[in-house]
């Protein structure tokens, strides 16, 4: 008998749409729109405007365990609704900023809350309930709308700021979330499969299939870890240390990569296929990671990313040539491929399931001090010195400290 097709298939394409929308398109627009920004706001100063995105970062972390909490308790959807209802109102005041405070109320507090509420947080939860076997598959599927976005958008939004303007271009960010986004989330976004009468994966009721290995994986995943015995343990601190490090680079990029090939003699269209020449080989390298960390192990995986962005930094920081800019890019993305896939991947190493939220959301507050510092500095160095070099050399060294993490990354822990 053949399989019908599961709705589950759905709520994965809705969050890659929600990811485009979302995550793909603040994150490759600010660097586009940094320097207009500064100079119509900020009196010429970059890093002004780059502590504005990470008070964002802030609030993101500061609000997320409660939206997940109420997430957890209430309907996901609603909450994605509310957020994106915030992340249009976010664009429009955005557009229409003229003073630093509008940008800081638009960035800051409209921004930080709407992704807390439709960012991969809830996004990914959501897809989580509609799958127990395939989850991983799904959930791989359903975080390609970024990287996509990555791909396509920065040398559409380099043309679209060059020949209407960035608030002309920003106003089309507000109407597309509410013409786009809020439909498709009211119309295809489900919280769980009984609302639909299903049961995750699209499995019949009657299916009785004895999985022993997923079995053991469940025994062994079972253990539930307090927040006490998960600050005191060595591998939540490593994994802070670790992807810390690549995290604060990797917000430097998005917002600063542009402003830095402009500065370096590319073009604007130039400068923007950079950022989608990185997107692409982040694509394309998640996979390889997921390889390397199957055949030789998380630890030597880690390090060679660790090593692969160091080393694209350095590169960045003399390049001045769209061939340099391109050829580092793909290096980066190398590196970049193993931020989001084995971060996870090692807490759940570390602690089991049952504990990856918990171990989540303590992680956040533990990487807030890199996240929110690490664009403000690159754009205040800018603005002293008039180049970015010398702060992209500085963050080569720091993921070099970030080397020490996985030492400390065990195999697996016990509880207390």
């Amino acid at each position: 008998m053949a399989q019908r097709y599961f709705y589950g298939w759905n709520i994965v394409g809705a969050a890659i749409v929600i990811g485009f929308m979302t995550t793909g398109l603040g994150g490759y627009a600010n660097g586009i729109i940094l320097p207009h920004l500064a100079d119509e706001l900020a009196d010429g100063s970059r890093g002004k405007v780059s502590l504005a995105f990470s008070m964002g970062t802030i609030l993101v972390a500061i609000v997320s365990p409660f939206v997940g909490r109420h997430a957890d308790k209430n309907s996901p959807r609603n909450v994605m609704l509310l957020g994106a209802c915030l992340l249009s109102l976010a664009y429009l005041v955005l557009a229409s900023a003229q003073t630093m405070w509008q940008l800081i109320l638009a960035k800051s507090v409209l921004y930080g809350a709407a992704i807390s509420m439709v960012g991969p947080m809830v996004r990914n939860m959501t897809v989580a309930h509609w799958f127990t076997r395939l989850r991983g598959r799904a959930l791989g599927f359903s975080v390609m709308g970024a990287s996509v976005a990555g791909v396509l958008l920065p040398l559409i939004l380099s043309n679209l700021v060059t020949n209407l303007g960035w608030r002309t271009t920003v106003y089309g960010f507000a109407g597309g979330v509410a013409l786009i986004l809020l439909p498709l989330i009211w119309r295809v976004v489900k919280d769980k499969p009984a609302e639909l009468d299903l049961l995750p994966d699209g499995a019949d009721a009657d299916d009785s299939t004895d999985d022993s290995a997923l079995a053991a994986s469940n025994a062994k995943d079972s253990e539930i870890w307090s927040w006490k015995e998960l600050l005191r343990a060595k591998p939540l601190w490593a994994t802070g240390l670790t992807f810390g490090p690549m995290i604060c680079v990797y917000l430097v990029i998005m917002v600063h990569l542009f402003g830095h090939a402009q500065e370096s003699g590319l073009t604007d269209n130039e400068a923007a296929l950079s950022l989608s020449v990185l997107a692409f080989a982040s694509i394309f390298f998640k996979p390889v990671i997921g390889f390397m960390a199957d055949a030789i192990g998380a630890r030597i995986t880690l390090w060679a990313a660790l090593f692969a962005q160091a080393t694209a930094m350095i590169l960045f920081a003399s390049a001045d040539s769209m061939a340099g800019f391109a050829t580092t890019a793909v290096i980066f993305g190398f590196g970049y491929a193993a931020l989001s896939s084995m971060r996870t991947f090692a807490l759940a190493q570390a602690f089991g399931m049952k504990s990856l939220g918990s171990a989540n959301g303590l992680l956040s507050w533990i990487e807030l001090p890199f996240a929110a510092l690490a664009s403000p500095i690159a754009g205040f160095v800018f603005d002293a010195t008039g180049s970015y070099d010398g702060a992209f050399l500085v963050f080569a060294g720091f993921l070099m400290i970030g080397c020490l993490g996985p030492f400390m990354l065990p195999k697996k822990i016990t509880a207390g």
